[in-house]
């Protein structure tokens, strides 16, 4: 970012105005619409973004960038299985509720990616409890 800057260009209005910035070519094509510019400058933006993209990505390459977000993005996948792991396994003891509790509580602070959380959640460990104190309840007769 640093040595070649966003791949990024910046749209300028024909009145003056307000510039839009732009970082794809259907967001230049928008901006352009929008704006009224002339199709040169259309030209001109679409060649600058793409050198800036060209720059962007041979830097990437060069750095590793793919290559270590590649192994973020597995990392952060095994992450949400191994989560979705626990709540399908029963607990069978009140530490493995409270695990599953702090889990939640957790993933409530951290934010979860999971629309339907913490729902699921909640009733894999709303069964767990009750499944328990049952056994619980067997164990006093």
């Amino acid at each position: 970012m640093r040595t070649v800057g966003f791949p990024q260009v910046f749209v300028p209005s024909p009145d003056g105005g307000r510039v839009t910035c732009a970082q794809s070519h259907a967001e230049i094509d928008l901006a352009l619409a929008e704006s009224g510019c002339s199709p040169e400058i259309g030209a001109s933006l679409h060649a600058e973004f793409a050198a800036r993209r060209a720059q962007w990505s041979f830097e990437a390459e060069r750095l590793g960038f793919d290559r270590a977000k590649l192994g973020e993005d597995e990392a952060w996948d095994e992450e949400a299985e191994a989560v979705r792991a626990v709540f399908r396994t029963t607990a069978t003891t009140l530490a493995g509720v409270e695990i599953k509790i702090a889990m939640m509580v957790h993933l409530c602070s951290a934010g979860s990616d999971d629309p339907k959380f913490p729902l699921p959640q909640l009733r894999s460990t709303l069964a767990d409890a009750r499944r328990l104190r049952r056994s619980l309840d067997a164990l006093r007769c």
